[in-house]
């Protein structure tokens, strides 16, 4: 569908050519043919170039609207991606947020605090994936959760606690949870061990 290099095109030589190709790319099958051919020259410079002018230009062949069975193959990648562990990451989703940071409630303040008098490195609401763990100890590749009487005694939550464990045991991240009462009590002892 193209033209022998060199040779001059009319105007209406140029015309029949955009038609023909317009043709071409409205049927699917020659879409799906085309697209397997470029596929491996695609990467070269040169067809790169081809390419961004064709879009700068506004032709080229540009997908239409996605259908929901896109978008939830979409969601999934980007579900899959997100699940990754990855600290070198540069999409926004991996990046630190300063909106939306949940501030730690007081268990989870205690929890930390103890950790930290302890002398351990103690990260708070450290980033896994789609996860946050309450307390991280980077040295030992170890997680605490500070789990709340109300609101760690819902099913959902219960369920999604589970899914939180056996993802970070995947990764070698054990996770220890202590429970509301087991923190106050731990405070308590720990202010009476300071006053001794």
């Amino acid at each position: 569908m193209g033209w022998p290099r060199g040779m001059p095109i009319s105007a209406e030589q140029r015309a029949k050519l955009a038609v023909a190709q317009r043709r071409v790319m409205a049927d699917p099958l020659a879409r799906a043919n085309v697209s397997t051919k470029m596929a491996g020259k695609a990467k070269t410079p040169e067809a790169i170039k081809v390419c961004v002018a064709a879009r700068r230009r506004g032709k080229g062949w540009t997908p239409g609207p996605l259908t929901e069975k896109h978008r939830a193959r979409q969601r999934a990648g980007m579900r899959k991606h997100l699940a990754l562990d990855l600290s070198d990451c540069r999409c926004l989703a991996h990046q630190p947020r300063s909106h939306g940071v949940r501030k730690s409630t007081t268990i989870e303040k205690i929890l930390v605090s103890f950790l930290s008098d302890a002398g351990f490195t103690v990260r708070a609401q450290e980033p896994f994936g789609l996860f946050k763990v309450d307390a991280y100890l980077p040295e030992y590749r170890l997680a605490f959760e500070a789990d709340g009487s109300y609101w760690h005694a819902k099913p959902e939550v219960m369920e999604r606690d589970k899914r939180k464990d056996a993802f970070l045991l995947e990764r070698g991240v054990p996770v220890i949870r202590f429970t509301e009462p087991e923190l106050y009590e731990l405070e308590e002892a720990f202010s009476r061990m300071k006053l001794a």
